[in-house]
């Protein structure tokens, strides 16, 4: 899973306490970038497991329209894509599933172009076609979504970086393999 939080940054700045966003002890756990909004504060992309996420409840959660004012208030060029990370679920789904995270390397883009999106959004279909979820499913999907009215229109804010249709893809994803389990006792 992946969020957009506002938040202070802690440590003085010296090697044996750097700079950092304050993340709620979920360094460890998670991949961030973080983008300085002043000496105190910072933006930051996460990428967590959803269990880990209630840690980071008490900072402040925003979406991705005001992710992107934020960011276009430091940078008119920037975009939501340029402080994206990988997802740290995407790769655990995919090796659960036995796809190598790896694989998010086949895809190879223009140059000058961000790859880490169309990396990720080739892992997850590889993992919806791991699952069952074929690319003709997901035109219903946006459909009902409410948002998007093709499931073209979900990849594209995909590549985009929007957390949004990360997650809606992600929960898709979660809900499909949530069903193949096994009840617990056989």
């Amino acid at each position: 899973m992946k969020l957009w939080i506002k938040t202070r940054f802690i440590g003085n700045g010296t090697f044996e306490n750097p700079k950092k966003p304050d993340l709620a002890r979920l360094e460890d756990r998670s991949h961030y970038s973080a983008l300085a909004l002043n000496e105190n504060e910072c933006l930051v992309r996460v990428s967590c497991k959803p269990e880990d996420a209630e840690l980071l409840k008490n900072l402040t959660i925003l979406n991705d329209d005001d992710a992107l004012e934020i960011i276009k208030s430091v940078n008119p060029n920037a975009e939501l894509e340029d402080l994206d990370v990988r997802d740290i679920e995407v790769d655990e789904i995919a090796k659960q599933l036995g796809i190598d995270p790896k694989a998010r390397a086949d895809v190879q883009v223009p140059k000058g172009k961000k790859v880490l999106q169309d990396q990720e959004n080739h892992l997850m279909a590889l993992i919806c076609e791991k699952v069952g979820m074929m690319k003709q499913d997901w035109d219903a999907e946006a459909q009902n979504s409410g948002r998007w009215s093709r499931g073209r229109d979900i990849e594209i804010d995909l590549k985009r970086g929007w957390a949004d249709a990360h997650e809606f893809v992600l929960s898709k994803i979660r809900s499909k393999l949530n069903n193949c389990k096994e009840p617990e006792g056989r």
